[in-house]
């Protein structure tokens, strides 16, 4: 079962769900009175959503205060600079890992999450717990410790000094979430963990709660304002508030139809469609998709893109497509081709056709440089580095159509998934980045309004 369905069973698990021993109904004591006065938990996992400065982190902390002992708040802003203080001025940190045994971390639901979250295949992830007097950790764990983390990255060792923001605010959090694994009475509060990822580690983020919630009995409200998180709690029953002002008052709606039409029509409106485009098949659609994203990922919102079944398929197409001297309407129209390619001259009347970028097909790309990231692709398909590793063996030597479709066909993944990882990966792999850069030029030579910023 893939990492997605997993998480979907879980998702299901939690709906409607009742905690058995945290109140679903919390009563809010806000000195100010400008709070709802209750919070109703629907589910073991409720999403508070809100534009910046409508009071989400105040509700969270009066939340706490109501709800008392069980109630544990987690910030991860707070958390993470307060260790990078402490690094700076504790170098010597990192020896008191000599005088404790890393912690005994599940793989399946703690281990492998972190690697799709941060996005990276870790070859291996030690955690620690270090004992340190007025830990800012202890209030969230019931323990005076500090998390301590060493990960290697292919031949790369580094700890927590060297993990940028979002690497260390990932370790920090499901480092917490498992360390207080045993306590099952626990309301955990989340003020905008999302913050600190990018948006492709969201979803991941989202998952792993619902799956720590499902599995360990805890019950989490978490606040957010990321489309990411926001769209994501929206596909399930229950799960999803917002948080709004009126009359200098928060206002919590939690009707899912009034929720929905909040989200669709007010903060993540549909963009209208600018540009259709095709390309030659899957593959195509899968790099275009993930080479379209890195350019400018809100282009995706603004196109619509088909693959179809070949090059013919796209010359007859275009050739009945006529591009009039003058068109009123914003809509656009292109033919990507494959690298492999020369694309058709442009002519006076029909819409341009661009190359895929490396003068190769998808597949010969997927195949060069999609190895080069094998951790991008442990990360994405959420399976170990030694079975990524054992993939690539097997298809070694193949034509690059048969290399890719054999992969695709492993059991348990679903095509599309794999497809989408090895684009991310071949993108990846791409150390310095030709195939972007490319097709940005070519992008935006091509006379498109769409493109016309690139």
């Amino acid at each position: 079962m893939t990492r997605r369905a997993k998480a979907g069973d879980h998702w299901r698990r939690i709906a409607h769900q009742k905690h058995p021993s945290i109140p679903m109904t919390i009563a809010v004591e806000d000195p100010l009175e400008i709070l709802p006065v209750t919070l109703e938990l629907r589910a073991l996992v409720t999403v508070l959503a809100g534009l910046n400065g409508v009071g989400k982190t105040r509700l969270l902390k009066q939340i706490q205060r109501s709800a008392g002992d069980p109630a544990r708040l987690i910030s991860l802003h707070e958390l993470c600079a307060w260790l990078y203080r402490l690094i700076e001025e504790r170098p010597d940190l990192e020896e008191a890992t000599e005088e404790v045994d890393p912690l005994e971390v599940d793989q399946e639901i703690t281990l492998d999450a972190v690697r799709s979250i941060v996005g990276r295949g870790y070859t291996e992830i030690r955690w620690y717990a270090i004992a340190f007097e007025d830990s800012p950790f202890a209030p969230i764990v019931g323990e005076d410790v500090i998390p301590f983390f060493v990960v290697s990255d292919g031949d790369t060792e580094y700890s927590l000094a060297d993990m940028g923001l979002g690497e260390l605010a990932a370790h920090v959090l499901l480092w917490t979430l498992w360390y207080v694994r045993e306590k099952s009475d626990l309301l955990l509060l989340l003020d905008e963990p999302d913050a600190y990822f990018p948006p492709r580690s969201r979803e991941p983020l989202l998952d792993h709660i619902a799956t720590v919630a499902a599995t360990r009995q805890q019950a989490f409200v978490l606040t957010s304002h990321s489309r990411e998180v926001i769209e994501r709690a929206l596909q399930h029953s229950d799960v999803l508030s917002y948080l709004g002002r009126v009359d200098g008052k928060v206002v919590l709606t939690t009707v899912a139809e009034e929720v929905r039409e909040i989200v669709q029509q007010v903060l993540y409106p549909r963009a209208h469609v600018e540009l259709v485009a095709w390309v030659e098949d899957e593959s195509a659609h899968a790099l275009a998709t993930a080479l379209l994203a890195r350019l400018d990922a809100n282009t995706l919102d603004r196109l619509a893109l088909y693959w179809a079944k070949g090059t013919s398929d796209l010359t007859e197409m275009r050739a009945r497509l006529p591009r009039p001297a003058t068109h009123p309407r914003q809509l656009e129209f292109a033919f990507i081709v494959d690298g492999d390619e020369a694309p058709p001259a442009a002519r006076t009347g029909l819409w341009p056709a661009v190359a895929l970028p490396g003068g190769l097909s998808p597949d010969e790309l997927f195949q060069k440089f999609a190895p080069l990231a094998a951790g991008t692709l442990s990360a994405l398909l959420g399976r170990t580095p030694g079975f990524i590793g054992a993939m690539l063996a097997k298809v070694e030597g193949l034509d690059p159509h048969d290399w890719t479709n054999d992969l695709a066909a492993q059991p348990g993944l679903d095509r599309s998934q794999v497809l989408r990882a090895l684009a991310e990966a071949c993108l990846d792999g791409d150390k310095e980045g030709v195939l972007i850069e490319e097709f940005r030029g070519r992008l935006s030579g091509s006379g498109l309004r769409t493109f016309s910023a690139m």
